[in-house]
């Protein structure tokens, strides 16, 4: 559960009457999990993030084959045509929160970004 008053997340292993506490239940500690919770705390609401696992963000972990890099520089065209068929599914999506406004939103959130060029694609982390 993410404590707005003192910017800390804390583990609940107990049976809470949440209902009363929090603004949003949010279940999952995945990327969009993740995603989700800091747009909600951003915007004052306290948040109750549900994991079933025992570490939140474990994906984020092994993207990128295992280096974290959540997208790459490239023209967005061709950004979605990396994902062969399954490439026109998530070509809304792309459009939606296309690479550049991912980077924007994360250097929003004051995190520094680390670009690497690997096999001719700007990647980053």
């Amino acid at each position: 559960m993410y404590d707005r008053k003192n910017n800390l997340w804390h583990n609940v292993n107990k049976e809470v009457s949440f209902l009363e506490k929090i603004d949003v239940l949010i279940i999952g500690g995945g990327p969009a999990g993740l995603f989700a919770a800091t747009r909600f705390i951003n915007s004052g609401l306290t948040v109750y993030l549900l994991e079933a696992t025992e570490n939140i963000g474990q994906k984020l972990l092994i993207s990128g084959a295992g280096q974290c890099n959540y997208t790459n520089i490239i023209d967005i065209k061709d950004f979605y045509s990396k994902y062969g068929e399954q490439g026109k599914f998530l070509k809304p999506a792309f459009y939606n929160l296309d690479n550049k406004k991912t980077i924007e939103y994360f250097k929003n959130m004051f995190l520094i970004l680390i670009l690497l060029l690997k096999n001719s694609i700007k990647m980053v982390f």
